[in-house]
């Protein structure tokens, strides 16, 4: 990544990370950092892990379901195991039709 600092880019010696950036009133910063696809299918990340993603709200129970097809009790923010794998059974099979 590099930082862009009242116009003057900055690549730091350690890519994923730095500290001591001197900023001035006044100073705008731009960062730029490599994205976060993600890894692996959806449908395979453990459905205890996008439950625990939910409760720290990386994302909603709206994109657990559709996304990773795990059904999540809103109320008490807990996982429904039987409605997650039914609901994963029918999202891999679309993902398998032409």
């Amino acid at each position: 990544h590099a930082f862009t600092l009242s116009g003057t880019t900055y690549i730091p010696e350690h890519v994923s990370k730095d500290e001591g950036v001197m900023m001035h009133a006044g100073d705008s910063l731009c960062l730029q950092t490599p994205g976060g696809g993600g890894f692996g299918n959806p449908l395979e990340r453990s459905p205890v892990e996008v439950l625990e993603d939910v409760r720290l709200e990386y994302y909603s129970l709206d994109t657990a379901r559709h996304l990773y097809g795990v059904i999540i009790h809103p109320d008490s923010l807990t996982l429904d195991e039987t409605a997650t794998r039914e609901k994963r059974l029918v999202m891999k099979s679309q993902e398998s039709s032409p």
